[in-house]
């Protein structure tokens, strides 16, 4: 169990350690260390540089009548919106797969995950995954995660500023604030809740991760049963 003052607010000590936010539902604060923050980080630089000026590069998809203000990376299978669905080319161009190390990382996350909440189901098999950049203020409305066929568990990973997560349950939405280097984990009856981000906090990024400003998040999926 971590206690540390969060950077918003004026007050006592946030108790931070391994939470189910509701069945189905994992926080795990601080699983991330500073070294592969950072190591994560940079991998993402050089996989969005790999396809910079390709039809599968880093991008803020069209929803709907609008643009997203995220930027959009998809390793693995790429997240069309128009219509929705995952393919795994654009124009001829293949998506860059989705780097080994994910799976190891999704292995760890899982198994601590389990031990708060074994409802959140087996360790997915990681066949796609998003790597999500928030700049500061920058969020992502309610959604659900519909386009996988399999019911595996979603991994997420947060390195960055400051953001609150939020996901629909029993009794009305749980929030929880992320932090650099926190997992979350939802599977089994939350695989297709409803669930989005706030506005990346300005100034909470720790220097560690080599982002000088907004936040990066990286969920991982398995697509096919």
């Amino acid at each position: 169990m971590r206690y540390i003052r969060h950077m918003l607010f004026d007050g006592p000590l946030l108790q931070r350690g391994p939470t189910q936010l509701s069945p189905g539902v994992v926080h795990l604060p601080s699983f991330i260390d500073e070294e592969e923050q950072r190591a994560l980080v940079e991998q993402a630089r050089e996989l969005a540089r790999s396809v910079a000026g390709t039809p599968v590069a880093m991008r803020r998809p069209l929803v709907g009548n609008g643009q997203m203000k995220a930027w959009l990376l998809s390793l693995g299978w790429f997240w069309e919106t128009k219509p929705y669905r995952l393919v795994q080319q654009v124009q001829g161009v293949p998506v860059p797969p989705v780097p080994e190390n994910y799976q190891g990382i999704a292995d760890r996350v899982m198994a601590a995950a389990s031990e708060v909440d074994q409802t959140v189901g087996p360790t997915p098999r990681i066949e796609t995954a998003l790597v999500n950049f928030y700049p500061p203020g920058t969020g992502m409305g309610l959604h659900v995660d519909a386009e996988e066929q399999s019911e595996a568990a979603v991994v997420s990973l947060s390195m960055g500023e400051e953001t609150v997560f939020r996901i629909e349950g029993p009794g009305g939405h749980h929030d929880v604030l992320l932090m650099s280097g926190d997992a979350i984990v939802f599977g089994g009856p939350a695989r297709r809740a409803k669930h989005g981000v706030l506005g990346a906090q300005p100034g909470t990024g720790p220097e560690h991760t080599g982002l000088k400003e907004g936040r990066i998040n990286i969920t991982m999926r398995q697509v096919h049963p």
